[in-house]
């Protein structure tokens, strides 16, 4: 969560993916515990959320250890969030 666009006035992202937008609060879905897996954008992009409800696309997979179910997590230029189940 990112509460303004940085010195450079760009919505470039956090530090850690090359940006300069202060972090209120990072989420790595990677720290969510062993046996949970997720692919998507590389090298992972922040998905940006505008005051309108607009938002940036971005695509999600998530699945476990044995393989099933797969779950895909997708934001749209709308500003939906969608879960599919694959």
């Amino acid at each position: 969560v990112l509460s303004n666009s940085g010195t450079n006035t760009n919505w470039d992202g956090p530090t850690q993916v090359g940006g300069d937008d202060p972090t209120d609060r990072m989420v790595d879905l990677h720290d969510y515990g062993s046996g949970v897996r997720f692919s998507g954008a590389t090298p992972p992009v922040p998905v940006l959320f505008e005051s309108r409800g607009t938002c940036d696309s971005a695509t999600i997979n998530v699945t476990n250890n044995g393989g099933d179910p797969v779950y895909r997590i997708l934001t749209t230029l709308a500003g939906s969030i969608l879960l599919e189940r694959l």
